[in-house]
């Protein structure tokens, strides 16, 4: 036997928390680990009086009717019946029973059976203790012995001084937790139950803790707590066994005193080693720690098994010759619940509820209330000194489901004093959450993906339970089958950490009740979240802002997954980590399958912005240019248009002149939202599409003969500009007149407005083009008396004039409301099937307006799957299907520009046709078309054929009725294959409408002036001059261009120039070192150019060496390679098709 007069002692609390948590795993708490497959049997509470109400519940069962009878017994199978009960579907029950009236104190057994009496009865029993309360025996002065200052150490006769406690005189059987004893001593916490056992040290009976012979739980880890009416010096007590262990164990005897501050602290300690077998009660433990004895506990520690019952007889005591009583207890408890959370959604029939208290003296209940009503009594665990541990549930029959809920837990000590703590939960109730389909979706759901672009994913989801839950989703991506870094945009790719990677886990999402079909879009992204910006760790599915570098633009991206593989497949997963109890957890993942995947081409957009004229024409007041200056407020408008006028050269004038610094800003944000819209709605790859503004300002002067009455046609002038900026840069796919205010957009070709709104009154159009064959009086006199404010227009019209340049679609829905006029079958002018906006991250419902439908300023439009139908039924070449055809081309060839005009007659004129490198086609080889562009060898044989529609109709915007033309222009770029020695212009009869020869020999070309180390200065004119032959004698026409960053990019200058020489104005050309010229000279067919030799400079007195339109985009977090895309922005708004 070992004796400390002094030492600190307290049990590890881990250990402690693990073994009880482990029983209670066995135990009470089976109905919060989540569906279990063996059958379980719980009650709650676990104690009670005799004619309380309990509840049993169970997990497992056969579901009724299939196994009846269910019934419950009390104490034996064959015992008292206390009821019925009813498994649901999955096995479980909750039912209410009474405990007999006449029930003695002590542990009992709950018996429930299925099949009961059948023969095969299948029978599952549950603990529960039955306490019949004591009567407090009142406290009687403690005696005063003859002292004796001879410890007599565990003497059992009572020496002079001493108290000794054999507990001969309480009932078996009876429960004594927190009874104070004549002798000042109480016992606290769990059961301190009064037993027989053939082992004591004195007499028969001893003090268990905890102890039945049914279930040992409740005294595993706990000590056999005593607490003292007065101060003791002395405390001996004697130990035993009723068990047979695995090992020796040691049994504790702890002493506590109390600190001047109140706080408790250990004052002695004494441990005994027991045998691995049943010990009788003679192993004596003592402490003796003069004046400062207040409570004391025996704890049966390492070794021991968990449900070994501590096992005292024969307590002595020994205090100071004239009693101290122990100091009033005035510090309430202070409670901490640790597992329940306040704001918590629950969804388990039993919750785990799980705290801590500290209490400096000792602790005389705990209990659980919900919602304002005494719930239950619960144990707790002494962890040493002032600290307590407890563990239980809260049953969902006693909550509220879909609705807060108040769980407290209150302590009381043995001074009276209480503390309390309390969480609000939400209870759920039993529920289950199904996957039901998955799909991904780029433009249009059921599309082939485009590799390379924007992917979002869609889960329909059912839900069972009464009220919303919350839930994370996984979505799994394969490994080299998707990307999910940050896409590149325009010219510019975002930098990440190379240890950063792409969120698999997303939400919380939440899930409405009783939910059917309800569509989770993943990654998730939250409501109101949907135009926010990219963020590493706070908003990896955000937005990049496409960045301006060297004038290349790039559209606004979104960081979702991107397919890169020619095949790829997905999986999603609902509640991957299993936080939710289901009713059945097999339906909460499906996979994709293997899905194609298509590769497109890259997409180059050139916006020119332009309006119709500098100067006035006859029929106007004031010019077009004039009216923009006084609608927009210029202060110094004579100055500014006398600044234009002296600037400019053939119809264009730097941009920078033309427009404010705020207007530049507008025109890069509507090109913006054009091209945005453009991306979420063609199959296109996101890295694969950009834009350039040209620096270059144009007005449509010398075209404005050729108009009639109707302002929306501009042909010619689309056309022209169209060559011109092709001529400039091969490397461009579209060119997109951009006029800064008003009217419509057109094809072939594509023309839209830049957004600016101006005032729709009549009475503000004065200067405009009137309509010479109607009266002045007429509501139509000006031709442009539109409904709506001018400018401005919707997204979709770049989607529209689009379809017409791209698809080669003939007709459109325009005017649908007058089936007089139309050749489209309206039941096609809207969509097929269901989209989604992935850049918006906005769904788009089947049957929303089709894009090619017609004007609705705010409106939204999207795309169709198959195409569209004439009123005869046949299809057109239009839809997201036949545009993936056309974009899933190889990389760009060589190809040949074919330009020129057809009649209403069908007579054709050709213009000079180019050679172009690497350029995008305009037609697909072998298409359908009213007329074709064929090629031709030497020996008659047929090389390609590329077939075109054409369209005579454009519609007058007041009122919107079509308007008959005599004369369309076209230009398309075709293939340009070796050995061509004719080109043909055919109708759809084969019938020869024009042709060209092509010559062995291409024309030479030499730039003269400027060719390198030359100054211009501002304000000035110079002459650009070069020399040209052509080995065949053939003709020659000539393009210019112009660079000012070393050839990086071209500017157009002009288009079919007879002369070798072309006057130039500086005005509001930016100051600069590395201008070059460019010049292209055509036979016909055959095409050769030349290049300013070296640059040359431009001197500007104040001008800014940077581009007036580097003005909008993000920083972005590192920019670690350049793809070099030539680019430009389509912005537009549709009036009609011309």
């Amino acid at each position: 036997m070992r004796n400390t007069s002094v030492s600190f002692y307290q049990w590890p609390r881990l250990i402690t928390a693990l073994i009880i948590f482990v029983l209670c795993l066995g135990f009470s708490f089976d109905a919060y680990a989540g569906p279990l497959q063996q059958r379980t049997l719980s009650v709650n509470p676990t104690s009670g009086k005799p004619g309380s109400t309990v509840t049993i519940g169970g997990s497992g069962w056969a579901p009724a009717p299939n196994a009846q009878p269910y019934e419950i017994h009390w104490d034996a199978q064959t015992g008292s019946f206390l009821g019925n009960f009813s498994p649901n579907p999955n096995g479980a029950f909750s039912t209410s029973i009474t405990i007999p009236a006449g029930a003695t104190a002590g542990q009992h057994l709950i018996w429930a059976c299925q099949r009961c009496g059948s023969g095969k009865d299948d029978w599952q029993s549950v603990g529960f203790t039955v306490i019949v309360p004591s009567t407090p025996i009142p406290a009687t002065p403690t005696p005063t012995p003859t002292p004796t200052r001879i410890p007599t150490r565990c003497d059992p006769s009572g020496a002079p001084g001493e108290l000794v406690v054999d507990f001969e005189d309480i009932v078996a059987g009876e429960i004594i937790k927190n009874v104070l004893l004549p002798e000042g001593v109480s016992f606290a916490l769990e059961y301190p139950t009064i037993v027989s056992f053939w082992g004591t040290h004195s007499g028969s009976k001893a003090l268990a803790n905890g102890y039945s012979a049914a279930n040992e739980f409740h005294s595993a880890g706990t000590p056999l707590v005593m607490q003292f009416q007065n101060i003791q010096d002395f405390v001996g007590v004697f130990v035993g066994s009723n068990e047979v262990e695995n090992s020796e164990y040691t049994a504790t005897l702890t002493a506590y005193g109390e600190d001047e501050a109140g706080n408790p602290i250990v004052v002695g300690t004494d441990s005994e080693t027991l045998r691995a077998e049943t010990n009788p009660i003679e192993a004596c433990l003592w402490v003796e720690a003069p004046g400062q004895i207040i409570k004391a506990t025996v704890n049966y520690g390492p070794g021991a098994s968990v449900g070994a019952s501590e096992l005292i007889d024969d307590l002595i005591l020994r205090g100071p010759e004239t009693a101290v009583p122990v100091p009033e207890d005035d510090t309430p408890p202070v409670v901490t619940i640790e597992d329940l959370t306040e704001g918590e959604i629950v969804m388990e029939v039993f919750t785990r509820l799980e705290g801590e208290i500290s209490e400096n003296r000792g602790l005389d209940r705990v209990e659980v209330w919900v919602n304002g009503a005494l719930s239950k009594e619960i144990g707790a665990a002494w962890m040493g000194l002032s600290q307590y541990w407890f563990l239980d549930t809260v049953d969902g029959a006693e909550l509220s489901a879909c609705n807060e809920n108040i769980v407290e837990v209150r302590a009381y000590d043995t001074g009276g004093n209480e503390g309390r703590d309390q969480v609000t939960i939400t209870y759920l109730g039993p529920g289950d959450i199904e996957i039901v389909s998955i799909d991904p979706v780029q433009v249009l759901f059921g599309a082939p993906l485009v590799k390379g672009k924007s992917t979002a994913f869609r889960a329909k989801v059912n839900s069972s339970f009464a009220c919303e839950v919350s839930v994370h989703f996984r979505l799994e991506l394969p490994d080299g089958q998707w990307r999910t870094n940050p896409p590149s945009t325009g010219a510019v790719i975002t930098g990440i950490p190379p240890d950063w990677s792409y969120p698999e886990m997303w939400g919380p999402v939440p899930i409405p009740a009783g939910a059917s079909d309800f569509e989770v879009m993943l990654p998730y992204i939250s409501p109101g979240e949907e135009s926010e910006g990219f963020g590493l760790s706070t908003n990896p599915a955000g937005l990049l802002q496409g960045e301006d570098v060297r004038g290349i633009y790039g559209p606004n991206v979104r960081v979702v997954p991107r397919p890169e593989a020619d095949a790829v497949s997905f999986a999603i997963e609902i509640d991957p980590e299993n936080k939710m109890v289901e009713t059945d957890e097999t339906n909460n993942r499906l996979d994709s399958g293997v899905l194609e995947v298509r590769t497109t081409k890259s997409l180059r957009l050139y916006f020119v912005p332009w309006v119709f004229e500098l100067y006035p024409t006859p029929l106007e007041t004031i010019s077009d240019y004039q009216y923009y200056l006084q609608e927009t407020g210029y202060a110094d408008m004579e100055a500014r248009l006398e600044a234009v006028q002296d600037a400019e050269s053939m119809g264009s004038v730097p941009l920078s002149l033309v427009v404010s610094d705020s207007d530049l800003e507008r025109l890069d944000r509507e090109a913006r939202r054009y091209v945005d819209y453009f991306l979420a709605t063609y199959p296109i790859a996101d890295s694969k599409i950009s834009y350039r503004i040209a620096e270059t300002f144009y007005f449509q002067e010398e075209y404005l003969a050729d108009k009639g009455h109707n302002p929306c046609f501009n042909g010619p002038f689309i056309s022209d500009m169209h060559d011109t900026a092709l001529l400039a840069d091969p490397g461009v796919d579209v060119v997109i007149l951009f006029r800064l205010f008003g009217c419509c957009g057109q094809s072939p070709g594509v023309y839209v407005d830049a957004g600016l709104e101006l005032t729709g009154d009549p009475a503000h159009w004065i200067h405009q083009r009137t309509n010479p064959d109607l009266d002045p009086g007429d509501e139509h006199y000006y031709c442009w008396n539109w409904d709506f404010p001018l400018g401005g227009a919707a997204d979709y019209v770049i989607g529209h004039e689009l379809c017409h340049f791209l698809l080669g679609m003939p007709g459109e829905c325009y005017l649908c409301g007058d089936p007089a006029h139309l050749d489209a079958d309206c039941t096609y002018c809207q969509t097929d099937v269901d989209g989604f906006w992935v850049n918006r991250w906005m769904p788009i419902p089947q049957g929303t307006p089709y894009f090619m439908e017609s004007i609705c300023s705010g409106c939204l439009f999207w795309t169709r799957l198959e195409p569209s139908r004439k009123k005869n039924g046949v299809e057109n070449p239009d839809g997201y299907l036949n545009a993936i055809e056309v974009f899933s081309s190889a990389a760009d060839p060589v190809s040949l520009l074919v330009r020129g005009q057809i009649t209403k007659e069908d007579e054709v004129s050709l213009k000079p046709f180019v050679i172009l490198p690497d350029s995008n086609l305009d037609l697909t080889a072998g298409g359908n078309g009213d007329h074709y562009i064929v090629l031709y060898d030497v020996a008659g044989n047929v090389l390609s054929k590329w077939g075109f529609f054409t369209s005579f109709v454009t519609y007058d915007p007041q009122p919107r009725l079509p308007e008959e033309l005599s004369l369309i222009h076209f230009g398309y770029r075709v293939e340009w294959q070796e050995g061509t020695h004719r080109v043909e212009i055919q109708d759809a009869q084969g019938r020869v409408l024009a042709s060209r020869e092509v010559t062995a020999n291409a024309p030479q070309v030499k730039i003269l002036s400027p060719n390198g180390g030359e100054v211009w200065n501002e304000d000035s004119s110079y002459k650009i001059k070069w020399e040209a032959t052509d080995a065949d004698g053939d003709p020659l026409l000539f393009s210019l261009a112009l660079s000012r960053d070393g050839g990086e990019t071209w500017i157009p200058l002009s288009i079919d120039l007879e002369d070798t020489q072309y006057e130039i104005k500086t005005n509001g050309l930016q100051t600069g070192e590395n201008y070059l010229i460019k010049v292209f000279a055509t036979d016909g067919v055959n095409t050769g150019e030349d290049i300013s030799d070296a640059v040359f400079s431009m001197q500007v007195k104040g001008a800014s060496t940077s581009s007036p339109l580097l003005l909008v985009g993000l920083a972005v977090l590192g920019i670690v390679g350049l793809g070099m895309v030539f680019a430009g922005l389509v912005l537009a708004r549709k009036r009609g098709r011309s």
